[in-house]
Parts: structure tokens; C-alpha cells; sequence
């Protein structure tokens, strides 16, 4: 059974408190100097508000609380004769975010899998392969709520849509691109793909960018999470079947598990072509991924932007798209989370208005993408 929320600690340093040093301000944790990466999260001390990593704070009973504490306010503490108990693995993995007095989902969700339960009447078996789009507006964990849920089970795609100024999204959207913008396949984004490594949560950088976020989230009735492979991602068939228009989807790609196609942006008015690059990723970036819907990733494909001349440069900083894969426990298909980022330095604020108007629009082609995927996988995997 779930353990209880309870609430915040009713000591120590919060959230706006003067003593409470942001994430942004930290680039590195504040007790072993080891740099913050996606997979080396960062994590508050309830105690002196300073940012450290995992191996340098613990899960503590302190004043009858729970909350995390660095070592060296674990140390302090005891020494001042204060009762610190540790938590072992075992009990700190049953006690909710909200009991460990974490500031936001992502900081302390991705310890471990063991934190991240689907919800109980999440169903695959019965999902019919009709979709209709349901908009969540800024509620981008669609699993939170028992109406998505219901809607996901009955076959609809949960849909989240932003376009503005990176710097004007909210805490929650900057957080949720910060999980993919800077994940690469690459040895070396920056020499390989002329694509520089970002911090979203930096404020002097998302003033200078106009990020569009897309978040399309369905059921695959009948699918098992690796069945789609990065080669049948990127082939013509797959995005011809798949994609809503459909798209016009070129077939002169020589590099592998590359594709290129042309689709429309705003309908009559706008077109884009781009070039993706498909790779599956390891079991390091899973982890972190679970926290954007608080559900194991068991499988995940990237999804990111190359060009046929690496040496133009245009306005479009970065595109990432990942798709996560979680097998539903009832073993009659997988959740899957389609989550897209833009970064453009030359889209005008105006222009990104009328994007963010647009997604009535695009919440139509999130369901026509699943419904669609869904009669391609049925024939291509004989289900």
C-alpha cells in the first residue's frame, strides 16, 4: 500500500527562503564538487538549503520528520545531540515525495524505480484502437489524475502543448525539457552536430529562446516496450502509416536509422522539413526519464534533429524527441509517452503566440498519430 502524504517539515530551510540556493545557481553539488549531469541529480539539505548529490545527503528522522540532510548537517546535528536516525533503502523507497519534503517532483522522484508506481487501473488489454485528443493545458503529468487515466484506458491521447519564451514557461514545463534537450547519441554534440549543450533552468539563456514543448501520452494495445526498433522508427513505411497528413517523407536518407520529412507547422501558412536520427537509449537515462510521469521507462527511443550540411547554421538551436515505452502491468500493451523540443533563436514573440493558439490543432494530430500507430503495429506485428 502507497504511504500516506504527510506534511512539510515544520523546521529548517524552504523553498524562497533566503538560505535556499536554486538549482540554477549550482552547477555542481556543494559538498564533492562532482558537476550535476541528467543522471547525477541534484537534491536540497532541509537543513542549510545548499544543493548536493545523492551520495552526499541521506534520508533522515529528524525532530520527528522526515526530510534529506547532507552529511555535514547529519554530522552537526548529532554532534549538538540531536536524535538523527538514517533511513535504510528499504523504508526511505516506501515513503512518498511529499513525505521526504522534496520542493518539486523531479528532484528526489528519480532515486530509484522502486519510488515510481503506474497508476493501479492503468489498462491495456480493452483499449480500443479509436483515439480522440484530450487537452491537460499545464498539467504535463497526465498519470496524476484518474480522469486522464480513464481517458487513456478508453483509447484517448493526453495531450500538452507550449510555445513562448523559454524564460516565461513555467517551473514545471522548464524542468520537464531540462530531462531531454541536452541527451545525445553523439560522442560529442557540439563538434558532431554543431548542437551546444543547454541549461534550461538558467534564465540568461531561456531569454534568448523560443521553446516549443509538445507532449502526446497513449496506450499501444498489444505492444511490448522494444518492439519498436530505431530502424523501424526511421523507415519511410513507418512514418508514411504513422503520421498524421500525412506527411511528405523522403526516401534518400543514406546514413542509418535516419529520416527526413516535410509537414505543416501552422496549416496552409507554414511547412518544415527535418531531418531525425533515431537511437535506442541505455539504462543510465532510463532512470531519470521515469521522473517526467513518475512510471518505469522499460524502453526509450531518441529522437534528434541532424542536417544533410552540418555546416549551416539557421535558427533552430536543438529538437529532441524522445518516446518512452512502459509495459502496463496488466501485460496487454505499452504507455507511451511522446514528449518533443524545440529551441529557436529567430521565431518572433508574435509568431509564438500564434503557435501556442494552435493546439487545438495539434491535440488532433496527437490522436491521429496513436490511432494510426496503433493499425500499423496491429498489422505490422500480426496482433
Amino acid at each position: 500500500m502507497a504511504a500516506q502524504a504527510v506534511p512539510e517539515p515544520t523546521w529548517g530551510v524552504k523553498p524562497g527562503d533566503p538560505e535556499w540556493i536554486p538549482d540554477s545557481a549550482a552547477k555542481a553539488c556543494m559538498r564533492c564538487n562532482q558537476n550535476f549531469s541528467l543522471t547525477f541529480r541534484k537534491h536540497h539539505c532541509r537543513m542549510c538549503g545548499h544543493v548536493v548529490c545523492k551520495k552526499c545527503s541521506n534520508i533522515c528522522i529528524v525532530f520527528q520528520d522526515s526530510a534529506r540532510l547532507c552529511q555535514r548537517c547529519e554530522d552537526d546535528q548529532k554532534a549538538q545531540g540531536a536524535d538523527v536516525k538514517e533511513l535504510t533503502d528499504d523504508i526511505s523507497s516506501q515513503l512518498s515525495v511529499t513525505q521526504l519534503g522534496d520542493e518539486d517532483e523531479f528532484e528526489d522522484a528519480s532515486e530509484g524505480r522502486s519510488r515510481w508506481t503506474a497508476p493501479e487501473h492503468l489498462a491495456a488489454k480493452h483499449c480500443p484502437p479509436n483515439c480522440f485528443p484530450v487537452v491537460a493545458g499545464e498539467r504535463w503529468n497526465a498519470l496524476r489524475s484518474d480522469e486522464f487515466v480513464r481517458a487513456l484506458n478508453s483509447g484517448g491521447a493526453i495531450f500538452n502543448f507550449a510555445s513562448r519564451v523559454a524564460s516565461s514557461l513555467t517551473e514545471e514545463e522548464r524542468r520537464v525539457a531540462a530531462h531531454i534537450v541536452n541527451l545525445t547519441a553523439f560522442e560529442d554534440e557540439a563538434r558532431d552536430n554543431l548542437t551546444p549543450q543547454v541549461d534550461m533552468l538558467d534564465n540568461t539563456f531561456a531569454s534568448t529562446v523560443t521553446a516549443i514543448m509538445v507532449k502526446a501520452t497513449y496506450i499501444l494495445p498489444g505492444v511490448k516496450a522494444g518492439d519498436i526498433t530505431p530502424e523501424m522508427m526511421a523507415s519511410v513505411e513507418y512514418q508514411r502509416s504513422c503520421q498524421p497528413g500525412p506527411p511528405t517523407v523522403w526516401d534518400d536518407c543514406k546514413e542509418p536509422t535516419t529520416m527526413r520529412f516535410t509537414k505543416s507547422i501552422i496549416p496552409y501558412v507554414f511547412k518544415i522539413t527535418i531531418q531525425f536520427r533515431v537511437s535506442e537509449l541505455g539504462p543510465e537515462d532510463l532512470d531519470a526519464l521515469g521522473a517526467i510521469d513518475g512510471v518505469p521507462v522499460h524502453y526509450a527511443l531518441l529522437l534528434e534533429r541532424t542536417k544533410r550540411n552540418k555546416t549551416y547554421q539557421d535558427g533552430t538551436l536543438k529538437v529532441k524527441s524522445v518516446l518512452l515505452y512502459h509495459d502496463i502491468a496488466d501485460g496487454g500493451g505499452v504507455l507511451v509517452t511522446n514528449l518533443t523540443v524545440v529551441l529557436n533563436t529567430k521565431i518572433p514573440t508574435v509568431a509564438a503566440a500564434v503557435l501556442d493558439n494552435l493546439g487545438g490543432f495539434a491535440s488532433k494530430e496527437a490522436a491521429e498519430t496513436a490511432q494510426k500507430t496503433r493499425a500499423y503495429l496491429t498489422k505490422k506485428l500480426g496482433l
